[in-house]
């Protein structure tokens, strides 16, 4: 099974009408294609995408295990991180004052959590966009062969794939995962 990595310069497109977006890896990028956009937004973009940079790093240090040495060092981010919280991503929106226009070309991966932005998590939204900026891929044949693919390994190895069942309780055994439903 392979897989192909989504552009780095355009991962994603976002348009709406008057707009088009292509939504690059580099943080640099971003802030400078939507200040050529929204030119009278270009300080207040470099921030948002600033604050975004700062959460992502920030949750990482946060993640446990926690070790206290990285707070130290890595003061900054902490806070940024801290600060929002409990922030969707509409009050980070609001808190910078990003133009509407901006704001739905940026949140155009709402399908992903079936939430407009003034119920999403901010940070589930910069886990999701900075996972992409990152490096996204996806399947060279459609999404359907990895699913048969788990399913022949399963099935070749003595499992078996049972649909529509609930799932109770998993136990481990030296090589196995064995499920009670």
């Amino acid at each position: 099974m392979t897989f192909e990595r989504y552009d780095p310069d355009g991962f994603d497109h976002t348009r709406m009408p008057g707009y088009a977006l292509d939504i690059p890896s580099e943080p640099e990028e971003l802030i400078q294609r939507l200040s050529r956009l929204f030119p009278a937004y270009s300080n207040r973009i470099r921030q948002f995408v600033n604050d975004v940079e700062k959460t992502s790093a920030g949750l990482k240090i946060l993640a446990p295990p926690v070790k206290p040495i990285e707070l130290l060092q890595h003061p900054g981010e902490v806070v940024c991180t801290v600060q929002y919280l409990n922030s969707t991503l509409q009050d980070v929106f609001d808190k910078f004052q990003l133009p509407q226009a901006a704001q739905t070309l940026l949140a155009l991966q709402w399908p992903d959590f079936l939430l407009p932005p003034n119920q999403l998590s901010f940070y589930a939204w910069v886990a999701l966009f900075k996972g992409y900026q990152a490096g996204a891929f996806y399947p060279t044949q459609h999404f359907e062969h990895v699913i048969n693919s788990l399913v022949k390994v399963i099935e070749s190895n003595g499992g078996q794939v049972l649909l529509n069942h609930e799932v109770t309780n998993f136990r481990l055994t030296d090589r196995r995962a064995i499920a009670t439903i």
